[in-house]
């Protein structure tokens, strides 16, 4: 497996996790935050014996108080039995997210997942999360949002003094393809703007703003929120524009993309242009 910390600030620190299979290109990476004794999810269930580790050396030297999940999928929720059962750290989470906590024995993996992320989640008990959570010293306030579209329990934070966003899955830096089609992930691309229209709109005023992408590294400004505003804009406007030609989904595929790509190819079109063009074609706003 492949790890890396990286320090954002000295009470802000990034674990990152990804898997090594010979049949993986390059490291696909998820990540977990430590912000002055709060996580900010717990990696994939392939890395639960590295996240382990993570976490007992971490309480040789700080103290973990609560846990925060952003969303339910498997490569934010791999090691909250690990916190759980055996560091007996509190799990919050949005109120969507408890029930899916709880049953999470159940979660239906794909195999190309399994093979980035693993299998084997564990039912585990959060307690609902505020709307503001205060660290260990106190120090840093995350005001927690609402932002469904990749995930219908998705939640952010904003540390507003300092200027950060975790935003985990909500705001991607290109939107080429969407989960869809016979997946358990059901992404909506209307709901994934109004999402990231909040955050864009939670973070006015902050001119040295950082967007901490779960997995993806770190992003300055406002200007990359308003740039994937932007581009979903066109994306939607060009589907629209072929949908008064009526064209149908397939025919807009082939226009804007010639064809599938080897993402939705792979993935049995579960991940795939054509998902996008789907959610863009049936939304109407």
């Amino acid at each position: 497996m492949v790890t890396k910390e990286i320090v954002h600030h000295k009470d802000l620190l990034e674990w990152c996790w990804a898997a090594d299979d010979e049949l993986i290109p390059k490291p696909f990476f998820t990540s977990c935050y430590l912000l002055d004794g709060v996580l900010i999810d717990t990696g994939a269930p392939k890395g639960q014996l590295d996240f382990t580790s993570f976490i007992k050396e971490l309480l040789t030297t700080n103290s973990v108080s609560k846990c925060l999940i952003t969303h339910t999928h498997e490569d934010h929720i791999g090691g909250t039995h690990v916190l759980s059962e055996e560091f007996e750290i509190p799990l919050y989470a949005s109120v969507e997210a408890l029930p899916l906590l709880e049953t999470a024995s159940n979660y239906v993996y794909a195999e190309y997942r399994d093979l980035y992320w693993g299998s084997g989640l564990h039912s585990v008990n959060a307690q609902p999360i505020p709307t503001k959570i205060q660290t260990k010293s106190q120090n840093y306030e995350l005001k927690v949002l609402s932002v469904p579209g990749h995930a219908p329990d998705q939640i952010a934070f904003i540390e507003s003094e300092q200027e950060w966003a975790f935003v985990a899955d909500a705001v991607l830096p290109k939107y080429q393809v969407l989960f869809g089609h016979t997946c358990n992930i059901q992404e909506d691309i209307a709901l994934i703007y109004d999402s990231i229209r909040k955050i864009f709109d939670a973070t006015e005023g902050m001119d040295n703003l950082k967007i901490f992408v779960s997995g993806k590294g770190v992003f300055n400004g406002r200007n990359y929120i308003k740039k994937r505003l932007e581009e979903i804009t066109t994306l939607h406007n060009d589907v629209h524009g072929y949908k008064l030609k009526k064209l149908a989904p397939e025919q807009i595929l082939e226009e804007m993309f010639g064809g599938e790509g080897i993402m939705g190819i792979m993935t049995n079109g579960e991940l795939s242009h054509l998902n996008l063009i789907n959610s863009l074609y049936q939304w109407n706003a």
